[in-house]
């Protein structure tokens, strides 16, 4: 008898909970797309070949001594950064066996309020889900049901015992 209740209760809770589950942030990471005024670089060596996944800095004309962004080029040797200031930006790329590449690109004001006007001009991209908004009813109904499973087999042996023993 006491085992029935205390399987109806756990039922009627998992139940509950179920129905009432509210979506929690998630942790995980998404992404967007960005659109403004991207400068490209490609890196390559002296015989064409790509800087595959080399290191590139890129410093802003507001801060020389501290990376604006440091990233990695892709496969064929290209990277990409968004200016946010005009003025003389410098960066570098280095393959980390003593090869290295530096160079400078000025950017004016206009090439920064260029595409940025028509970026802005433009309806921005619907964000694209990287990862789902939080638990689903029937996954939180599955895991309570697992635990409710596991507590009731435990009660069942500690039972099944006692009878044995006396």
């Amino acid at each position: 008898m006491k085992l029935n209740v205390i399987f109806w209760s756990l039922l009627a809770a998992a139940a509950a909970l179920s129905v009432s589950a509210t979506p929690a942030p998630a942790h995980g990471l998404g992404w967007n797309r960005d659109s403004g005024p991207w400068l490209g670089l490609s890196f390559s060596y002296g015989d064409g070949e790509p800087l595959g996944y080399g290191e590139v800095l890129v410093f802003s004309p507001a801060e020389s001594d501290i990376p604006y962004q440091k990233t990695r080029a892709d496969r064929q040797g290209r990277a990409a950064f968004q200016p946010d200031r005009p003025g003389t930006w410098t960066f570098s790329a280095s393959d980390g066996q003593g090869h290295k590449a530096s160079g400078q690109i000025e950017i004016s004001a206009d090439w920064l309020a260029g595409p940025a006007s028509k970026a802005a001009a433009a309806p921005a991209p619907a964000p694209e889900a990287g990862s789902p908004a939080g638990p689903r009813p029937l996954s939180v109904a599955l895991g309570l049901s697992l635990l409710a499973n596991v507590g009731l087999a435990g009660l069942w042996r500690r039972g099944a015992t006692r009878r044995t023993a006396g």
